[in-house]
C-alpha cells in the first residue's frame, strides 16, 4: 500500500539490493519528470545501483516514440508510449505526459497494443515477453494527477479485466 511506500537515497538502495535479484522480480519504476533534464542523471543513478533490473518503467517522461533513440540504456531495448494529445488545443502534452518500458536485452518483447492506452486520464504500456517457459506481461501504467480519477478507475478496471483473461503471470510498475 502506498502507507508502506519508503523513499530511498541512491546509496540506500543500493545497499538493499546486494544480493542479485531473480529475473522476473527485478522491477524499477521511477517518475522522471522529464528525460531532457533528467535523463543522464537517472542512468547514473542506475549505475550506482549496481544492480541490473529486468524491467525499468518511467513516468512523465515528456517524450514519445519519435524520440526514444535519444533516450538508450546501455543492455535495454526502450519501448515508448506516445504522450497525450489535447484534443482542445490540437497538439502533445509538452509536460507530464508519457510513459516507457526499457526491457533487459535478455528477453524478446511484443508491444501489447490491446491493453496499451494514452487519454487525459490514464497512461498505460505493456508488453508481452515472449522467450521465457511461459509467456508475461509486463506493463507501466501513470495516473495523471490533472485526470479524471473516476475515468482513471474505468480503465485500469478493463486493463485489469483483460490480464484476467490472458491467464499469464503479470507484473505492472504504477
Amino acid at each position: 500500500t502506498l502507507e508502506n511506500c519508503k523513499p530511498y537515497t541512491t546509496p540506500e538502495l543500493s545497499n538493499l539490493l546486494t544480493e542479485p535479484i531473480s529475473k522476473l522480480t527485478s522491477l524499477y519504476f521511477q517518475n522522471i519528470d522529464g528525460n531532457s533534464t533528467n535523463f543522464d542523471q537517472f542512468v547514473l543513478h542506475l549505475a550506482a545501483i549496481k544492480q541490473k533490473f529486468s524491467f525499468i518503467g518511467l513516468a512523465e517522461t515528456n517524450t514519445d516514440c519519435n524520440n526514444e533513440q535519444l533516450y538508450q540504456i546501455d543492455g535495454y531495448t526502450s519501448c515508448y508510449q506516445s504522450r497525450i494529445f489535447l484534443k482542445d488545443k490540437n497538439h502533445l502534452k509538452a509536460k507530464g505526459s508519457g510513459v516507457c518500458l526499457y526491457i533487459n536485452n535478455i528477453y524478446n518483447f511484443n508491444r501489447d497494443n490491446k491493453l496499451s492506452v494514452c487519454t487525459e486520464n490514464i497512461e498505460a504500456l505493456f508488453v508481452n515477453i515472449t522467450n521465457l517457459p511461459e509467456p508475461v506481461t509486463v506493463g507501466v501504467i501513470y495516473r495523471p494527477p490533472s485526470g479524471n480519477l473516476k475515468e482513471f478507475n474505468l480503465h485500469y478496471g478493463n486493463i485489469l479485466s483483460e490480464l484476467k483473461k490472458k491467464k499469464v503471470p503479470t507484473a505492472t510498475l504504477r
